[in-house]
């Protein structure tokens, strides 16, 4: 059985200096053919260490290096809908090449407008909490249709337990004359 990582004593863990993880980390991604699990036996060090340790930087490196917009987030998504309204009054009226060069700029795809007025001529855009509040409704209809099932079962096992009863009695009743 595994131990969480706060039950292992201190001194039985291996605690590296950053140093040493940035010059594992640059022969890691630097290495061509060579294998992780070669540079990591060079290093003397758990191959799922440096795999764990390359995976962290690739994060690290792909959370800095993502657009950003006027809200500090990373996915246009995730806009209110102030800041969609503003881009879509912005691109009002832009031909392809200039609402191309207004995308780019503000790091959003010519779909994601058209997607956004529709929602605003339609109403369709959800509120705040809409997601949560799905979220549980499906999770109560899929248990509501679990016990459904479940009641419907047992109904026809039932159904089928006096259809049994009613011709057994009828088969005793038969050779009782």
């Amino acid at each position: 059985m595994l131990t969480p990582l706060e039950e292992i004593p201190l001194s039985s863990r291996t605690l590296y200096t950053d140093a040493f993880r940035e010059q594992a980390l640059q022969k890691a991604f630097n290495r061509g053919e060579v294998s992780i699990t070669s540079i990591a036996e060079q290093l003397n060090i758990s191959h799922w260490t440096l795999k764990n340790w390359m995976t962290k930087a690739r994060r690290i490196q792909h959370n800095n290096s993502a657009p950003r917009n006027s809200a500090g987030t990373a996915r246009p998504g995730e806009r209110s809908a102030a800041e969609r309204m503003q881009f879509l009054l912005d691109s009002y009226g832009l031909e392809s090449e200039a609402l191309g060069a207004f995308c780019r700029q503000h790091g959003l795809f010519t779909p994601q407008l058209e997607q956004w007025r529709q929602a605003f001529e339609h109403g369709l855009t959800p509120a705040p909490g809409a997601r949560d509040e799905l979220r549980e409704l499906k999770h109560s209809n899929t248990k509501l249709e679990r016990e459904l099932r479940r009641k419907e079962k047992a109904l026809a096992e039932a159904a089928a337990l006096l259809v049994l009863q009613t011709n057994f009695h009828q088969l005793w009743e038969d050779k009782g004359e």
